[in-house]
């Protein structure tokens, strides 16, 4: 039951994505870390994975990432701040972003008005997975 609704968010996302995603992904987002650990757990990860992410997540505690509807991106933590791009790619499939000599391309699994569920394909380590959700 979980991947048919998963699945079809993605189908809803991906038919958004050619009317309006922009508008709907623009706004404010900070990293969740209790989020992306559960998901990864529902997704079965291993425990390497699990740890991994986690480590990552706890960095990026307090960290934000600002999507304008311009296409402008800010990332912003208590000591950096790194301004670049973003973009949707591939019918919505794809989340392109591009911060200062930093670009990551992610797999879009999951998109509401509240959550944002990203997976890294640019990335050979484990945990590449990302939920973010608004402030």
């Amino acid at each position: 039951m979980r991947r048919l609704t998963l699945l079809l968010a993605l189908f809803l996302f991906v038919a958004a994505c050619q009317d309006g995603s922009k508008e709907l992904i623009a706004g404010s987002w900070q990293y969740d870390m209790d989020a992306t650990l559960e998901e990864l757990k529902a997704q079965g990860a291993d425990q390497n994975a699990v740890n991994f992410t986690q480590s990552i997540m706890i960095g990026l505690q307090g960290a934000k990432l600002d999507l304008k509807a311009s296409g402008k991106a800010v990332f912003k933590m208590p000591d950096l701040v790194a301004n670049g791009k973003w973009s949707l790619k591939q019918k919505g499939s794809e989340f392109h972003l591009q911060l200062d000599s930093i670009a990551q391309v992610s797999k879009v699994e999951y998109m509401s008005a509240d959550t944002l569920i990203l997976n890294s394909i640019t990335e050979d380590e484990p945990g590449g997975l990302r939920v973010l959700t608004r402030p």
